[in-house]
């Protein structure tokens, strides 16, 4: 850089000037870190919430299938299921299949308007031969 400017007696305050610039870029860094801190904390902190949503929402669908099919062998085999906890079921039992529906609805502020519903379809045991 020298050789282009040579010993010209404005280059003493060039590169003063240049040396300034430097230190106040590297000085005005500092907040940036804060600033970026503040922007992607509360996207982090969305989807961790949104994760753990879906991940409740993925063990209340097993539950619920889980539900479904222990009232559906309960029904066929004629001994009535006893629920319990959160989740409903409706049991049908027209014809010689048996129906049984099992729904959950998520509490809790990420997700409060999902619904888990599952159905288990099973033939009653008396139709096939199985007496009690």
């Amino acid at each position: 850089m020298k050789k282009i400017f040579g010993e010209h007696p404005q280059s003493a305050q060039f590169w003063q000037w240049l040396r300034r610039l430097w230190q106040m870029r590297r000085e005005s860094q500092g907040g940036y870190a804060t600033v970026e801190t503040a922007l992607t904390l509360p996207a982090l902190v969305a989807v961790a919430a949104l994760g753990l949503g879906a991940g409740a929402a993925g063990a209340a669908k097993v539950q619920v299938c889980d539900v479904a099919r222990v009232a559906a062998r309960g029904a066929s085999i004629g001994a009535p299921w006893q629920g319990r906890g959160a989740i409903a079921v409706k049991v049908d039992r027209s014809g010689q299949w048996v129906k049984a529906t099992a729904t959950k609805k998520l509490a809790g502020p990420v997700l409060p308007a999902v619904t888990c519903r599952a159905s288990a379809l099973k033939e009653t045991e008396l139709m096939m031969g199985i007496e009690r």
